[in-house]
């Protein structure tokens, strides 16, 4: 057998194996691709326990991402209700939420009303 031919099978060989993968890595690539993406679908929810520490009330949270698509700039917006009225509000943005992520908020209040009701939305966000 001449050495050139000793050389052809594990070349044929190599090259179906390394077919069959750029195949399979191209097939999933655009199974992927053609799978339909729900956009990004941000809530936030309050903590039902709200600490005081001194003048300050601590009211935490978790703003999630259920949707497929990233969210960036998500400005979150907590708010403490007195008889209908807005008795101090806070404002925090998280830079980035990928589909499915879940970020931890903690707002501080200073001197608040004792009867103060906890509420939270998020006001804006924006996709890439």
């Amino acid at each position: 057998m001449s050495p050139s031919r000793q050389r052809e099978t594990p070349e044929r060989v190599t090259f179906v194996v390394v077919a069959a993968i750029l195949l399979a890595l191209a097939g999933t690539i655009g199974y992927l691709w053609a799978q339909p993406r729900e956009p990004a679908i941000v809530t936030v929810r309050l903590a039902d326990d709200v600490r005081r520490a001194g003048t300050q009330v601590y009211v935490s949270g978790e703003v999630h991402n259920s949707g497929d698509e990233t969210a960036e700039a998500v400005q979150v917006i907590a708010e403490l209700i007195v008889e209908g009225d807005v008795d101090a509000s806070g404002e925090q943005i998280v830079d980035f939420l990928s589909g499915g992520e879940t970020e931890e908020l903690v707002f501080i209040f200073e001197q608040v009303s004792p009867g103060a009701e906890p509420r939270a939305r998020v006001a804006s966000y924006t996709t890439p």
